[in-house]
């Protein structure tokens, strides 16, 4: 699946000049899926844009981030 979200990232900087993009997932009703699908939104970004698309670790969760990665084998 995350092959296919690069070639289409490919496809648009190679056929429409686009620099920058922003890959989106939202899964479940508290990310705003109101009908269950696996989808991702490829959004072209640009400085100055005015999209409010920003992703922001839950304060709790960034606390615990070293011990959760503590957890995965090397």
């Amino acid at each position: 699946m995350i092959c296919a979200v690069k070639h289409g990232v490919d496809l648009y900087q190679s056929r429409l000049s686009l620099q920058n993009a922003q890959i989106i997932n939202s899964s479940g009703p508290e990310a705003q899926q109101d009908a269950f699908h696996l989808h991702f939104h490829i959004v072209p970004r640009y400085e100055g844009d005015g999209q409010d698309v920003k992703w922001s670790p839950h304060p709790e969760m960034r606390d615990r981030f070293d011990s959760l990665l503590a957890d995965f084998p090397e």
